[in-house]
């Protein structure tokens, strides 16, 4: 199982359903982009 970082990710929000990590994108600003500090901050969290 993956371990979770203790951090606030500044791209998204995420929660957990049971046993599923439901994650949405926060940047509404910037319309939502997956970039490449997304991405890491994604790895990052969920490592």
């Amino acid at each position: 199982m993956t371990k979770m970082a203790n951090i606030t990710p500044k791209h998204f929000n995420w929660r957990m359903e049971g046993d599923v990590a439901v994650i949405s994108l926060d940047r509404p600003d910037r319309k939502n982009p997956l970039t490449f500090d997304s991405y890491a901050e994604l790895r990052d969290t969920f490592r």
